[in-house]
Parts: C-alpha cells; sequence; structure tokens
C-alpha cells in the first residue's frame, strides 16, 4: 500500500467515492466497524496478483484451471480439470 494512504482510499481511489463504500457498508452490513475496517484494509492483499497466484500453484495448480492435465501412473490415460462450482451463502437472519 502507498504510504500513509487508507486501504479504502487506496482500493477506490480515481472511482471519486473514497470511504463512501465504507461509510454504506458500516451502515447496511451490521458489522462492527474495527472487524469491517479490517476487511478493508485486507483489500489490496486479497487482489495481490503475486499473491493470488502463489495460492493457485500452491492449492490447486494453474494447470489445472487453464486446461486439462493428464493423471498419474496407470490413469495416465485420463485427464483431469478444475471446473468451479456455484456457490451462494446467505447469513441467518435470526
Amino acid at each position: 500500500m502507498q504510504g500513509s494512504v487508507s486501504a479504502v482510499e487506496f482500493v477506490f481511489q480515481g472511482l471519486n467515492v473514497p470511504g463512501q463504500t465504507f461509510a454504506l457498508a458500516l451502515q447496511a452490513g451490521g458489522l462492527a466497524e474495527p472487524i469491517l475496517r479490517g476487511v478493508y484494509d485486507d483489500l489490496p492483499r486479497m487482489f495481490d496478483g503475486d499473491a493470488l497466484l502463489a495460492q493457485v500453484e500452491s492449492t490447486i495448480g494453474s494447470a489445472y484451471l487453464d486446461g486439462w492435465v493428464a493423471a498419474d501412473g496407470e490413469h495416465g490415460h485420463c485427464r483431469v480439470r478444475a471446473v468451479g462450482t456455484r456457490q451462494l451463502h446467505i447469513t441467518a437472519g435470526n
């Protein structure tokens, strides 16, 4: 992150809405300010290309995301590919 610029300003600079999304999320989301601030402060790290690539390579492997990969050993005639799943998370309101 750059100097003393907050994460909220860093992520949204150039859109002329620094801090507005944070204020709206704080008002509408129901999270305490310190928790939401922590999420916003982590946003630049969450979208760091090198960090994302390292995570992909250490878990799935980009080859499996980019195409079909031959299986090892006696199953070498089979090919494997990672396929994303559709997920929806609904926070309980009770």
